[in-house]
């Protein structure tokens, strides 16, 4: 087989196993590239490695850092109470805020991993 073809197995192999049991499917998938790169290919570690985007990498983790303690010391539910609160002053008299205002606020939980409770 071409390592094309094992790469393409290799990719299928890590969505199957990342939706399966609860494993990071980043890790699994540059396990594999390295496995399929280095010892079946007869890659570098260099020539593997340089496929891998690391700026992206240290930008995802960094954004993923910032919200999980964000999330863990409750700023983020913190500041979508506010932004809430923000949205139904500015109506005026009125109870509820309007469906526009209240779609915004409820992307803004929602990223924030507070949600939203507005109900009747």
């Amino acid at each position: 087989m071409d390592s094309a073809t094992l790469s393409l197995g290799a990719l299928f192999i890590a969505i199957i196993v990342g939706c399966t049991i609860r494993l990071h499917v980043g890790f699994l998938a540059i396990s594999l590239a390295w496995i399929v790169g280095v010892y079946i290919d007869d890659m570098s570690a260099r020539e593997v490695m340089a496929g891998f985007p690391t700026r992206l990498f240290l930008t995802l983790a960094g954004v993923t850092l910032l919200f999980s303690q964000a999330q863990a010391n409750g700023t983020g539910r913190s500041i979508s109470l506010r932004t809430r609160r923000s949205a139904c002053a500015r109506e005026g008299q009125r109870r509820r805020p309007s469906r526009r205002r209240l779609g915004v606020v409820d992307a803004r939980s929602a990223l924030h991993g507070g949600g939203s409770k507005a109900g009747g």
